[in-house]
C-alpha cells in the first residue's frame, strides 16, 4: 500500500497442524513496514483462520492471500486453497476454491459484515451459507478447478490456489484474477500452471478468453508447467505478483518456479503487456532469455 505514503502492508499465511489439536489449521495475517527501513511489524491478530473441520465442511484453506483496492476504495482479500482432505461431504461437488471477502480499509482486517458472521469463533471464520447465492454472504466464491487426479494418485475436488487480484481498470477497464492450477511443491514433477480471467467488476464474474466464468472452471493459460530457455528448464511456475513501474511505463510480472534444471527454486521476472483487447501476455523474461514465450 503506497498510494501517497510510505506505508507497506504484507499479507501472509501460516500453517500449524498442532493448533487446538485440530489438523490443518491455517491462518492469514498481515504486517506493516515503512520505507526505506522495511522492518515488518505484525498487526497482532490474524485476519482469519480456517481449521480442518471447517475445510471438510466446504471452507477454503486460509492460504495464499492477495489484497486489492478497487476504484471505489474498497479493499478485497482473495485466498484459498485446493479443497478438503478428500473425505468431506462436499468433496468433488463443492469445497475449496478461491474466495473473496471484504476488508476494512482502516484496519486491514475483515469487514464488519464478515466479523458478524465470525462471532465468538473468531479468528476461525467461515460462512456455511456462502454457497447459497441468495444468502448475500460477504464471502464470494470466484474461481474453481474441480476433478483433478494428481500424479501421485490423490484425487482432489478443486485443484486451484495462489490467487492474485490486480486492478488495471484505469488502463484497460478490467480487474484481473490470476490463479494456479494443478500440483505444486514436487520439484521437477510439479504440474503448476498459471491461469487468468478478467472482469469489469471487482467481485467478478471473472471470464477467460472463451467467455467461461472462472467460478465454473474457466481460466486462460498464461504460463504452462514447463518453460525451456537456451540455458535452463523451469518447472512449476508459482504464485504470481505484478508491479507497475511508472518510470519505465511497464508491468513487471514475477513468479517463483518450483524447480530449475531439476534442482532449486528460482524467482523469475517477466515483462507483461496487455494487447489491444486488454488481455495480458508475457513478452519476455528479465532473468532468462526464452526460446519461446509460453
Amino acid at each position: 500500500q503506497k498510494p501517497g505514503n510510505d506505508r507497506f502492508l504484507v499479507y501472509y499465511s501460516i500453517s500449524d497442524d498442532a493448533v487446538r489439536g485440530d489438523k490443518g489449521v491455517k491462518c492469514i495475517g498481515y504486517a506493516t513496514a515503512a520505507w526505506p527501513q522495511m522492518a515488518l511489524v505484525d498487526s497482532g491478530s490474524p485476519v482469519l483462520c480456517v481449521n480442518g473441520t471447517q475445510a471438510n465442511q466446504g471452507a477454503p484453506h486460509a492460504i495464499d492471500p492477495s489484497v486489492m483496492v478497487d476504484d471505489n476504495g474498497r479493499w478485497w482479500l482473495t485466498y484459498g486453497s485446493w479443497s478438503n482432505y478428500g473425505n468431506g461431504t462436499h468433496q468433488g461437488a463443492r469445497g475449496g476454491g478461491v474466495w473473496m471477502v471484504g476488508l476494512d480499509p482502516k484496519t486491514g482486517h475483515l469487514s464488519d459484515a464478515a466479523l458478524r458472521i465470525c462471532g465468538e469463533d473468531f479468528p476461525f471464520c467461515w460462512d456455511a451459507d456462502a454457497y447459497d447465492p441468495t444468502s448475500h454472504s460477504p464471502w464470494l466464491n470466484i474461481a474453481n478447478h474441480r476433478g483433478y487426479d494428481s500424479p501421485i494418485g490423490y484425487i482432489d475436488g478443486n485443484s486451484i490456489e495462489a490467487s492474485y487480484l490486480y486492478n488495471n481498470r484505469q488502463r484497460t477497464g478490467y480487474y484481473y484474477l490470476f490463479v494456479n492450477w494443478f500440483w505444486c511443491c514436487k520439484g521437477p514433477d510439479s504440474t503448476y500452471q498459471i491461469r487468468y480471467g478478467r472482469s469489469r467488476h471487482p467481485t467478478g464474474p471473472f471470464l477467460d478468453r472463451d467467455g467461461t466464468d472462472m467460478k465454473d472452471g474457466g481460466g486462460s493459460l498464461l504460463l504452462k508447467s514447463t518453460m525451456k530457455t537456451k540455458t535452463h528448464t523451469f518447472t512449476g511456475p508459482g504464485h504470481a505478483g505484478i508491479l507497475y513501474e511508472e518510470e519505465h511505463d511497464r508491468y513487471v510480472y514475477t513468479t517463483s518456479y518450483e524447480a530449475i534444471d531439476k534442482q532449486n527454486m528460482q524467482l523469475d521476472v517477466f515483462v507483461m503487456e496487455f494487447d489491444a483487447q486488454g488481455w495480458p501476455m508475457l513478452t519476455g523474461p528479465f532473468t532468462s532469455e526464452a526460446d519461446s514465450t509460453p
